[in-house]
């Protein structure tokens, strides 16, 4: 028998069962990855800023190349409190975040493809489809959050969130899915249409739920726009964004909505596109049999798609919100579902394909089993680890940017010093990282003031300004000129690749 000890121990795996042990495990796994080189991104470095600005009591959004997000918000609200461990703490929970929506696509398709086939959920030859089913969708949905979780983008927690929402409305219950939902609506505002379209579903179904279906949108709404009046005076800045030139980020034909449309096809790992006839059989299939939740899944993928490439098609046309592909992660997040089961669908044909002529179910089993894993295997190691050592390397170069930030300001004084020398001169990729490091809002630095943009050769006037050298600057070896980046001004002090001109009034500290 167990001792009392191993008894408690036992309870709590048992507690930790399914979705608590799966989050729990995320997290282990994502700390665990920040204990390697790891630089925040472009957008979670402005989430990070403007997280300490509310604990201040001054949020500012104004100026920011990057719109206001809900989602991260809590988190970094209370990050903030942990001083320079606040970006660490949030890429643990980003990472998680992609780790939980990659475990929740293997268990939805999984048991998509035990609902769907004509045998024992309990006999090998209905569990090896579905084990295979399963990681073709969750090794395709990593592969395309790899990227974004490992910079800091949301967009891991939100398909967690949509995915965990997925999964309630596929057993019944309404009151979580709707939560999900419009908590995944943080993250991206799209997905209210999809809520107010089940919302219309349920309306019948579940009166009890009547007042979220109306105020749940509202609330989303508020959450996405009231920061934004507070921070700017506008609160739909975030629409005026893609009128900035340089930050429109269309692409040639992305005014044709079809062939943005195809890009969700094609932009899937090929490994998993390859499955997609093997899908559209398994649709079919499930819905002559009775199942028509893998139909529902394709229906709202590619309802998806339509919907952003229309978007994107919009504003290719008309200059307005820049329509970004990553976007259409959330269709493709359904479509690889779909996917999944196809593939756990073939396999299932194969398998009995093989028992009719004459090979012993085990077998055949087994055999489908080994090649899956060899295949899945391979899969990973010419998709998902190149990613992942391009990304890696990347981290390292902006880790060790923003190590050397924290020494350069340190040798000019301090943060304290460069507040004495305002404005700062923008520079947009690094605008939010400088002003959490020195404690200043995006009103401290220069836009259409002095000092202009050094790299503009306008005369220096009063301010700070920082640059990198390098390649991590500029995309070119060669470094800036100091003459041309502030010109008048004085080197303050460096800490490649960093530098920091100043050029005012207050008292010069010695170089160190």
């Amino acid at each position: 028998m167990l001792s009392t000890a191993g008894q408690s121990t036992y309870r709590l795996l048992l507690r930790l069962k399914g979705t608590p042990g799966i989050v729990l495990g995320a997290l282990v796994l994502s700390s665990l990855s920040v204990t390697v080189q790891t630089g925040i991104g472009f957008d979670p470095s402005y989430w990070l800023m403007w997280g300490a600005e509310i604990t201040s009591g001054k949020l500012v959004t104004a100026h920011a190349w990057t719109s206001w997000k809900p989602l991260p918000m809590p988190f970094m609200v209370v990050f903030s409190l942990f001083g320079s461990a606040a970006p660490s703490l949030w890429m643990i929970v980003a990472r998680a975040g992609t780790l939980v929506a990659t475990a929740l696509a293997f268990r939805i398709t999984w048991r998509l493809i035990l609902d769907m086939l004509p045998a024992d959920p309990k006999q090998l030859r209905a569990q090896v489809p579905a084990l295979l089913g399963g990681c073709v969708a969750a090794a395709g949905l990593l592969r395309l959050l790899l990227g974004w979780s490992m910079t800091g983008y949301s967009e891991g927690l939100a398909i967690a969130l949509m995915l965990a929402g997925v999964e309630c409305m596929l057993k019944g219950r309404h009151k979580p899915a709707l939560f999900f939902y419009l908590a995944a609506c943080l993250g991206r505002p799209e997905p209210l249409l999809a809520v107010m379209a089940y919302s219309v579903w349920l309306w019948r179904r579940e009166p009890g739920l009547r007042k979220w279906m109306l105020g749940g949108p509202l609330l989303v709404l508020a959450t996405w726009l009231i920061p934004e009046w507070i921070g700017s005076g506008d609160p739909f800045r975030a629409g005026k964004l893609g009128k900035v030139e340089h930050l429109h980020q269309t692409q040639p034909g992305d005014s044709n909505p079809l062939i943005v449309i195809s890009g969700a096809f094609t932009a899937l790992p090929a490994a998993t596109a390859a499955f997609l006839p093997a899908s559209l059989v398994a649709v079919i299939w499930a819905a002559k049999r009775g199942d028509r939740k893998p139909l529902l899944l394709s229906a709202i993928g590619i309802a998806w798609a339509v919907m952003v490439a229309l978007q994107v098609a919009f504003a290719a046309s008309q200059t307005t919100h820049p329509g970004v592909l990553r976007y259409m992660i959330p269709a493709q997040a359904f479509l690889l579902l779909v996917i999944g089961v196809g593939a756990g669908s073939g396999t299932f044909l194969i398998g009995r394909g093989l028992e009719r002529i004459g090979l012993d179910p085990r077998v055949s089993a087994g055999a489908l089993a080994t090649i899956g894993v060899v295949g899945l295997t391979a899969s990973m190691s010419v998709s998902i680890l190149p990613k992942y050592e391009v990304m890696q390397d990347g981290q390292r170069v902006v880790w060790r940017a923003t190590r050397q930030l924290d020494r350069a300001i340190s040798r000019a004084g301090g943060p304290g010093t460069v507040r004495r020398c305002l404005p700062i001169a923008n520079y947009p990729r690094w605008d939010a990282t400088i002003a959490w490091k020195v404690g200043v809002t995006l009103r401290a630095f220069g836009r259409r003031g002095s000092p202009q943009d050094p790299l503009s050769r306008a005369d220096f006037g009063r301010g700070t300004t920082f640059r990198l050298t390098g390649r991590l600057a500029s995309g070119k070896n060669t470094p800036y000129s100091p003459a041309a980046v502030a010109p008048g001004a004085t080197l303050a002090s460096m800490a490649a690749p960093w530098y920091i001109f100043q050029r005012c009034s207050t008292k010069r500290h010695k170089k160190k």
